[in-house]
């Protein structure tokens, strides 16, 4: 009875091995993704005015980028957000992020410390996502 407890207890510890190492190679492919969409949206940011000041992926469940973008002060019409986002359409982390720096640059025109400027903005596509804009 005991070896067999023992047995079963292996096959299980085997099974979560394999699950475990199958989830960081999905994980490290994950990241990968990221790490080349923060790349890639460099130039399409310059366009705007802003730039990618800092990055942060987050290894989890599931996995989150974390963007720093500064050059906040630049005004960009809305249109120009959305059609970003259209032209890059086939990438998730993009959309997402231009979504996101919408809603910034609505906020921000609404939103006034005296004293202080919004230049830089910290975006988490996460679960939940969470947008701050940050005072100087």
């Amino acid at each position: 009875m005991l070896d067999k407890l023992k047995e079963k207890g292996q096959g299980v510890q085997a099974k979560v091995s394999e699950l475990v190492g199958a989830a960081q190679v999905r994980g490290a492919d994950e990241v990968a993704r990221l790490a080349a969409a923060i790349a890639a949206l460099g130039p399409d940011l310059a366009e705007l005015g802003y730039r990618v000041v800092g990055a942060k992926v987050t290894l989890s469940v599931p996995p989150s980028a974390h963007f720093r973008i500064a050059g906040l002060t630049t005004p960009v019409d809305p249109a120009r957000f959305d059609a970003l986002a259209a032209r890059r359409a086939d990438d998730i982390t993009a959309v997402a992020l231009f979504r996101a720096l919408k809603h910034v640059a609505g906020v921000q025109a609404r939103v006034d410390i005296p004293g202080l400027r919004a230049d830089r903005a910290e975006i988490s596509l996460a679960v939940p996502p969470a947008i701050s804009l940050l005072f100087d």
